[in-house]
Formats: C-alpha cells, structure tokens, sequence
C-alpha cells in the first residue's frame, strides 16, 4: 500500500486494467513476492497460524508481511469462545452485524498505531494464509488514513479465510501475467494463468477441488465458463444501465404528472388520492417501480459496512431525496384516502426514514444567499418535508374532533394544542421557502383544512391570532414567492 500522490492531481492510467499492466510488469510484485518467500523460508514453526513481519528497507518505506507457519495446519486459531471485541474495526459494523470480534490468538497481528503514525510509503502484504490476514490488517489504515492519498494494497494468496490451503505456483502466474501484458499476442499454449479472468475462474475451480485432472473427468469446458462468465457480466452491465433509465423515465413522468394536476388547481397530491382520472391510477405503476429501486439500494446502503455504506451513499443521496419528495407524498395519500391515521407511526416505510435520516447527517444550514435562491425558484420547489401532507392530514382530522359533539373536553383539547403546534410548522416552513407554492391551490387539502380551522376559530376563538393565521386571513399566501413574507 503506499501512500503519496493526492487525488486532485491528473491520474497516470485512464483503466483500472492499464494500472494492473503497469504494477505487474514493474519490480514492485516481483519484490514483494521475493520478500514473502524470503521471510517464509527464514522462519521456524511458530506457535500461531500466522506471524506479522516489519520490515523496513529505506528509512520512508515500511513493508508488513503475513507470514504463514511452515505447517499453518499445526496451530490453528482456536475455533469460537475465545473472541474479543475489536474497536479499531467498529466501521466494518453493518445493520445486520452491530459488532466486530477478533480470535484473541490474532488480535497481536493488528496493532496498528506503530504503523499508521509513520510518513512515507507502506505496503502491506501476505502469502497463502497469511494473504488472507493481510486485507483485514489494511483495512484500518485504508479507513483512518487522509481520504485525499491514493493506496495500492498487494495480496498474494490462494487462501480463503476457513478453507484449505491450497499449493499454487505464484511465481508461474506472475511470469505469465507479465508476459501477457507486455507481448499482446495471442495466448500461447499451456499459460493457464496468462489472462485474469481465466486465472480467476481456475483458481476458484481448485479451491473446492477441481483440479485439470478432475476438469477433464468431468469434461468441464474452461473457455467456455469464461465466455459465460463474460457475457453474463457484460449482460449484467446492460442491466443496469436500462434500469437506471427507466428509473430517470419514471420521474421525468411524475413531474408531467404534477405539471398536470397544478393546471387543475388540485396539486399532484390530492389528484392521486381522489383518483377521478385514468392518469391517477397509472401513476401507481410508477411509483411501484420507483419504490422497488429506492428499497433495494437503502437496504444494499445497509449492508454495506458503516465507512464503505456512507460513500456508497453519498453518490445517489440527491436523487434519493428528489424520489423520496416526490414519491412519499403519494404513499400518504393512498393511506390516508384508505382510512390510515397516524401515517408517522403506523404506515411510514423504513427506506423513506433511512433516506430522511441520511440527508439530515450530510445536511447543512442554508446561507442567506441561498434563503434569496429559494425564494426565486420556489414556484418550482418541491416541499422539503416529504411528510408535509401528512401533518395537514392529521391537522384535519383534529378539526373534525374539535367539531365533534362527542369529542371528551381531553380530547378537544389535545386536538387543539396538535392545531396550534401545526400552525407553527406551517409558518416555518413558509418563512423558510421549503414548502410548494401548491398547497395554495384552491382545492387542495391544506387550503380544505385552512377552510375549516378558519370556520372554527371565527365561531369558538374569535380573539385567536397566530402568525399562520394572520397570513392566511391576509391573503398573503397569493404574494408566496413573489415578496418578502
């Protein structure tokens, strides 16, 4: 792994694939699979599957090498019990798995702090069992170093952590990658190992035992498992691209569909839920298609562990918000035009939380300038609150309640102190330009709710002023992004 060149400058290689040419055919991976073999046949049975090695060629370069036993098989790390939990790996912890343990025979391998503190390059590698350990050690560094510094981490192993401990000719494959990148001829007869993708295949094969002898027992066709794997990887890549399009198809209908409600002074949200044109209920197909994707990435984003699922994140965290303002408040018109209450606590989906959740963590304070550009475009805004609808939902039932003959003296009570906590919301959101300008469509729900709570203030609180009520009475809401409010 080292550590130097910052991302802002011009990178060196356009593919991943010319960076790989270039790091096999240089002495790097020749040096450092000189070095495993040369600690490897150095050392003795030691009492412990695998040993850390520091090495330090020049006074800015470190080398750490997992070294394997001569007879890993000798000391095995004791199976479960004996694990202790392992701070310096909390950022592996994903939803399903809340906590890291490490054997406490291994955890000596990975005291990092002798290591991380040093300036200069760093490599970190390992062979056979020993390559298995080393991408767990890197991790730390890799998590805790500068974000801005580029690392090369080299792991030379056949091992997967648990299994067997399978015999390969690193050299052989190293010999065979080279020449392939420098000769682009075609593959010459008997080079195994001469392309990756080939190597990959071959090797996973003799992990589970699947050796050339086996291969030809069972008239297993190498070349054509690579061109299977190659087209499946390329239809998968295709894939992607189409549902990516038709999620970006998907939207752009639904903004067609809000442009089509505004013209009939309802706004999308009540359109839907009142369901009078064909248009309403094929927009439920949208939003099936839409929901599906936004589930699958929150609950892939989940998986991933807390560091890598933040990144992960951050690449589609706009979009999800633009879905999550555009898609929510049509859940809520279905659940309440069937009768829900309380859609907070009893109908709201986890993604939508998750996705509320993670754009509030990555969230700033609005600068005044941009207080100024959301005043501009608020015509076109939409309302921030993906809930916004749902609080007005609610505000109208406790309407309804403070109207009701057999509300309790509690209850109207309670429904009252809910109105004038909504009111303030509603300011809030005004004075802070986060509200569409649609919830003043004449038909829509919220002006339905400022309808009734104005009947009702008229007849029972003839004296009750607030800031909402004196901007709706005033009829400043008609003024909504044209003035200061």
């Amino acid at each position: 792994m080292k550590r130097g060149r910052r991302i802002n400058q011009d990178p060196l290689f356009s593919s991943a694939g010319e960076l790989a040419n270039f790091v096999v055919t240089s002495n790097l991976i020749d040096y450092d699979l000189a070095k495993n073999f040369e600690f490897h046949r150095a050392q003795t049975a030691f009492p412990c599957s695998v040993q850390r090695m520091v090495y330090h060629p020049t006074p800015n370069r470190t080398i750490v090498v997992f070294i394997p036993s001569p007879d890993a098989t000798q000391y095995p790390l004791p199976e479960g019990g004996d694990l202790v939990p392992s701070p310096e790996f909390k950022f592996l912890c994903t939803k399903e798995c809340p906590f890291v343990s490490i054997n406490r025979a291994a955890l000596p391998c990975f005291r990092l702090s002798m290591l991380t503190e040093k300036e200069g390059q760093l490599i970190i590698t390992g062979h056979s069992l020993g390559g298995s350990v080393a991408p767990l050690f890197t991790l730390y560094p890799l998590d805790s170093m500068d974000k801005k510094i580029k690392c090369l981490p080299i792991f030379i192993s056949s091992e997967v952590a648990g299994g067997l401990l399978q015999v390969v000719d690193y050299g052989e494959i190293l010999r065979n990658l080279k020449n392939k990148a420098i000769w682009k001829g075609p593959q010459r007869a008997g080079e195994r190992f001469a392309d990756p993708f080939s190597a990959g295949i071959i090797m996973k094969l003799e992990t589970i035992g699947f050796g050339q002898t086996k291969l030809l027992q069972h008239n297993i066709d190498i070349r054509r498992m690579e061109a299977e794997a190659r087209s499946l990887t390329k239809k998968t890549k295709a894939s992607d691209i189409k549902e990516l399009n038709d999620i970006k198809k998907y939207m752009a209908l639904l903004e067609w569909y809000k442009k089509k409600s505004k013209d009939a002074k309802k706004g999308y949200y009540d359109c839907f839920k009142s369901g009078e044109f064909r248009r309403d209920i094929a927009v439920g197909e949208f939003m099936g298609h839409l929901t599906t994707y936004w589930e699958d990435m929150v609950a892939e984003a989940q998986w991933k562990p807390q560091t890598e699922g933040a990144s992960f994140r951050t690449g589609w965290l706009f979009s999800g918000t633009t879905y999550r303002r555009m898609v929510e408040p049509l859940d809520i018109a279905a659940f309440y035009r069937d009768g829900g209450t309380d859609y907070i606590n009893n109908g709201r989906s986890q993604h939508y939380k998750l996705l509320q959740q993670w754009y509030e963590e990555d969230a700033k304070p609005p600068s005044r300038d941009q207080l100024d550009s959301r005043k501009e475009k608020v015509s076109d805004l939409l309302t921030e609150d993906s809930c916004f609808w749902a609080y007005v939902e609610e505000a109208i039932l406790s309407c309804e309640s403070l109207k009701n003959a057999n509300s309790s003296p509690e209850q109207k009570e309670s429904s009252w102190d809910n109105l004038v906590m909504f009111g303030e919301y509603v300011m809030e959101q005004i004075e802070n330009y986060v509200v569409s300008p649609e919830i003043f469509l004449e038909e829509s729900s919220f002006m339905k709710w400022w309808g009734e709570y104005e009947d009702y203030i008229n007849t029972n609180r003839n004296f009750y002023s607030s800031r909402l009520v004196n901007f709706m009475k005033r009829r400043s809401y008609k003024q909504y992004g044209r003035r200061a409010i």
